[in-house]
């Protein structure tokens, strides 16, 4: 498609642009090209190390390939080294997809703290139905983790951090 095209065209003209190559890591993702996915990553990798956004979609990428435990390192590690609402809801994610209900609901927690809080009831009754967790702690009720929750897919895992970082667009000499 015309988008992959005109990105593809900018890294070879750019090579070390991360947000570039993270992008096309996301598209071949949700293509399931996991293979190119993961070439894109080697590379924003290798032009700027540590950037969160590329650290997410790495534990993404492992995650479609079903190394969970993997993933969920990985984006422990990255949320470790910057704190921030979407690092935790994708640890939340991954801790749910690993049957882990109560730490996903502890994470989403977390997340909703960073939140201001003229936004946290909306963003709490979208994670409550995308998660199918009961994240409010006055409600008295028992945590709603259902049988016919959907799995995680691939792309959900990916979005959390969707353009929300910066990334650098090119490597710094140091």
């Amino acid at each position: 498609d015309e988008a992959r095209s005109d990105l593809k065209q900018a890294v070879t003209q750019r090579p070390a642009d991360v947000p570039a190559r993270l992008m096309l890591a996301r598209l071949a993702l949700l293509d399931g090209d996991l293979d190119e996915a993961e070439a894109e990553l080697r590379l924003a990798s290798q032009s700027v190390p540590g950037v969160p956004a590329v650290e997410r979609a790495w534990a993404g990428l492992q995650a479609a390939r079903g190394q969970h435990g993997e993933a969920l390192g990985r984006a422990r590690a990255s949320l470790e080294s910057r704190p921030d609402m979407h690092g935790h809801l994708l640890v939340a994610q991954l801790y749910l997809a690993a049957g882990d209900g109560d730490r996903a609901r502890d994470t989403a927690r977390e997340a909703l703290l960073m939140v201001p809080s003229y936004r946290r009831a909306d963003l709490t009754e979208q994670l409550q139905r995308g998660l199918g967790l009961e994240l409010s702690d006055d409600s008295g009720e028992q945590d709603s983790l259902g049988a016919d929750l959907p799995a995680v897919s691939p792309d959900a895992v990916v979005q959390p951090g969707a353009g929300t970082d910066p990334v650098p667009a090119r490597a710094t000499d140091s």
